[in-house]
């Protein structure tokens, strides 16, 4: 009898404990907006359509995660899209050229489309008009400058890369 009162003394001690952080977490303040090195935000990067995504992580559809040691990124620029990005996974059609296995490409006719379904969160579509392949450039930017990269194709299966934005 003795041993259900400390227990339950300890359980209301471990509740109120967590309500009390609880509360304390939701008054913190917001984390500061992060900014890149030219001192622009990413927002601000996104809506001048002036910024590099940078892969770090290759995660081929069905396969295992590829951390990336080289430079591999997409740079949009104004009226420009330089695509330079390396492929893991199934092909249906194989290129002429062994050279052309990635992504690597530039391009001055491409669609740029921007929504913004969260306060922190960007998807850019960016779809090269030029290419044959159909590509689709899904990328998805956070506020501290993380992003996603889903590339689909006709010819191949999807891949997705995690990187930065800068």
């Amino acid at each position: 009898m003795e041993s259900q009162k400390k227990i339950m003394k300890k359980f209301v001690v471990l509740i109120a404990l967590l309500a009390v952080g609880f509360a304390y977490s939701r008054n913190l303040p917001a984390d500061e907006t992060v900014l890149t090195n030219d001192g622009q935000t990413i927002d601000e990067k996104i809506a001048s359509k002036s910024y590099v995504f940078e892969a770090q992580i290759a995660i081929p559809t069905g396969g295992r995660t590829i951390q990336l040691n080289s430079y591999f990124d997409v740079r949009v620029s104004g009226d420009t899209l330089v695509c330079s990005l390396p492929y893991y996974g199934r092909a249906y059609t194989a290129p002429i050229n062994p050279a052309e296995g990635g992504y690597n490409f530039t391009t001055t006719k491409y669609q740029y489309i921007v929504n913004k379904p969260k306060e922190d969160e960007w998807k850019i579509e960016l779809v090269p008009l030029a290419r044959t392949q159909g590509e689709k450039f899904m990328l998805t930017a956070f506020s501290n400058g993380t992003a996603s990269l889903l590339v689909t194709s006709n010819n191949r299966q999807p891949i997705n890369f995690r990187g930065v934005i800068k």
